[in-house]
């Protein structure tokens, strides 16, 4: 099945900028589903795309390893009880 361009721009236009961020950074896309992603974003007033791609990434590598430490306090936990 083929994705017409206003079709892309349709669904581009309905996902919120980490969304648009994510596909990006997910890469797969077409050449022309790359070029209207890439003309989405510059429409949308970033400060910087790259800041926040990996603002993106930090935030989910806390969230790793603050689970991490959580594992490993309950694992502490039940060896002392």
């Amino acid at each position: 099945m083929e994705i017409s361009i206003d079709d892309l721009k349709k669904r581009y236009e309905a996902l919120d900028t980490s969304e648009l961020l994510a596909l990006k950074q997910n890469g797969g896309l077409t050449d022309t589903a790359f070029s209207l992603l890439e003309e989405k974003l510059s429409k949308r007033n970033l400060p910087d795309e790259q800041q926040q791609l990996e603002k993106q990434e930090l935030e989910k590598e806390a969230e790793d390893i603050d689970k991490q430490e959580k594992n490993k306090l309950r694992k502490g936990n039940s060896i002392c009880h």
